[in-house]
């Protein structure tokens, strides 16, 4: 689309709905085309500013117009109004509903009426006595609710008609059948045409969410289009769930000059942390609040779930109170219950707020400080704004984060928790998370005594009364038993390693490995001189292995 006047303000200006036919567009080209001009495309025609008329208009939705005094225009009255005009590329002439006969379209129709096995056989045999018109029928047969059919739609049109299926796909791309869309993105993308590009780029604009979109991203970035930053804009604005966050990150990486406008603007979006986290470090607090405050009355409920979210953090800002203030009393019971607890938020946050500036230094010692004098704040409180604190900081941070969740007892479950990180990748972690849970925990030794019965339970069980579901247990028993006690089990474990039954010898074995006390390597080594079971072997000598790191 290519526009008169370019100073065109792309900021909402509310919501359009389009009733009939718009000549030489489909519905994903005229959705483009009305976003770009700073409107959002309803699905619905209440709540609209806007009703574009085209060809053929349903009634019912003029009427529902006219009741709700919602102001009409047909499409050329809008290009005109807007100041905008279309310039239509040249492309080739595709296969149209109206090229098939009457006769044809029936038995079509007829044909889609069957059930699945029938619907394959009436096809076939449509195409075989229909040979003037099977092109026609192949494409019909591109939207059919069965993927074997469409399948074998695309294999028969690669055939008959290769330069056109590209072109046929992409009118597909906005179809209400996301097994349709995901098959034509999928078959799309194996084509080679000239236009790969440009058609990919525009299918980010209409198919926003889902498979179909992040597919189409990943591709694009496989072909290395020269027009990059453009389509990493695009696919920002677009919110293609992680497409659209791995488009941000690239456009950091490329320092794109214009980084802060792009997060700003999607920043209410699904995805908005990541923009509103990156903004926050550059300063943009004030930014984030003005957007917030000036679009929340026009918002969808969605974005202003959102917006009550954020507005937490401004608890230093009178307007932002305000309006939580005025939302906890709202006719509409989730906002309500939303804004209360966001305003408690808001009170939570106004204590800690030097503590998380504290967090976000680069010092390891400021950030174990920012914590530990959160926990003083609130103290059982504070688990929701540390814990995340486990997954991301640097090692000496976590251990700290460990530390003080430690004396947690009553209000969160706080040893699930920590039962997370027992298999962590980072050796001390595991340690020190494995000692608060036992020190945590007075009944443990009862825990592993239990344990240590259970598989002597399913010792017994003899080969007539063994089922996977038993084997199952003996495997998950053991690991748990290693989890709960850490080097505490080690004395238990070791005695499972002369059990007669070979499950129980190699499953003792991982657990031994996975602990990592080295005691365990010489009832290891001597139990692999006289193992016999090839399985129970391997199992040991991967142990071995781990435990001679140490």
């Amino acid at each position: 689309m290519e526009t008169k006047d370019s100073s065109i303000n792309p900021n909402n200006k509310g919501k359009i709905y389009v009733t009939g036919l718009i000549q030489g567009f489909n519905k994903a080209e005229i959705r483009y085309i009305v976003e770009q001009l700073g409107f959002q495309w309803s699905t619905t025609i209440s709540s609209l500013t806007l009703l574009i008329i085209g060809k053929n208009p349903g009634q019912n939705k003029i009427e529902t117009a006219d009741r709700l005094n919602i102001r009409k225009l047909s499409w050329d009255e809008f290009a005109k109004e807007y100041n905008f005009e279309v310039k239509r590329e040249a492309k080739q002439e595709i296969v149209q509903d109206n090229n098939i006969p009457p006769q044809i379209a029936e038995l079509i129709t007829k044909t889609k009426n069957k059930k699945s096995q029938a619907r394959l056989i009436a096809y076939t045999n449509l195409i075989e006595i229909e040979e003037n018109y099977v092109t026609e029928i192949l494409v019909k047969a591109l939207t059919d609710e069965l993927g074997t059919i469409r399948k074998r739609a695309m294999k028969e049109l690669r055939k008959r008609i290769p330069e056109k299926l590209p072109y046929l796909l992409f009118e597909l791309f906005d179809h209400h059948n996301d097994y349709v869309v995901k098959d034509s993105v999928n078959a799309l993308i194996k084509e080679k045409y000239p236009d790969k590009i440009e058609h990919l780029t525009k299918a980010l604009e209409i198919k926003k969410r889902g498979f179909s979109a992040n597919k189409v991203f990943e591709e694009l970035l496989k072909l290395s289009p020269p027009n990059l930053d453009e389509i990493l804009v695009k696919t920002v604005k677009a919110n293609i769930f992680k497409a659209s966050e791995k488009a941000f990150e690239l456009l950091k990486e490329r320092k794109y000059p214009k980084l802060e406008e792009i997060a700003l603007g999607a920043i209410f979006n699904t995805f908005s942390s990541k923009y509103h986290n990156y903004l926050e470090s550059k300063g943009y607090q004030k930014h984030i609040l003005e957007k917030a405050l000036k679009e929340y009355d026009s918002a969808d409920k969605s974005i202003k779930y959102m917006i009550i979210g954020k507005l937490a953090k401004y608890h230093y800002d009178e307007r932002a109170m305000n309006l939580l203030e005025r939302e906890s009393n709202s006719s509409d019971k989730s906002i309500k219950s939303h804004a209360q607890h966001n305003k408690e938020r808001a009170v939570i946050f106004k204590k800690i707020d030097p503590y998380l500036k504290l967090i976000q230094s680069v010092k390891n010692e400021d950030k174990i400080e920012g914590y530990t004098q959160i926990v003083k704040e609130l103290g059982e409180d504070s688990f929701n704004y540390v814990k995340n604190g486990i997954r991301t900081e640097e090692t000496n941070v976590r251990i700290a984060i460990i530390k003080l969740l430690a004396p947690y007892k009553n209000k969160y479950d706080v040893s699930s928790f920590l039962k997370r990180f027992v298999n962590d990748r980072d050796g001390k972690v595991r340690e020190s998370v494995r000692r608060i849970l036992y020190s945590r925990d007075k009944e443990v030794e009862e825990k592993v005594d239990k344990a240590v019965k259970l598989i002597e339970d399913l010792r017994s069980l003899t080969e007539s009364t063994k089922t996977e579901d038993s084997e199952i247990k003996k495997k998950k028993t053991i690991i748990e038993l290693g989890k709960m006690m850490g080097k505490k089990s080690v004395d238990s474990l070791v005695k499972l390693l002369k059990d007669e039954n070979a499950t129980i010898r190699g499953n003792t074995a991982r657990a031994l490995g996975e602990i990592g006390d080295t005691k365990a390597i010489k009832p290891l080594e001597e139990l692999l001189e006289t193992e016999k079971s090839d399985y129970v072997k391997q199992e040991v000598e991967e142990a071995l292995q781990q435990l001679r790191k140490k």
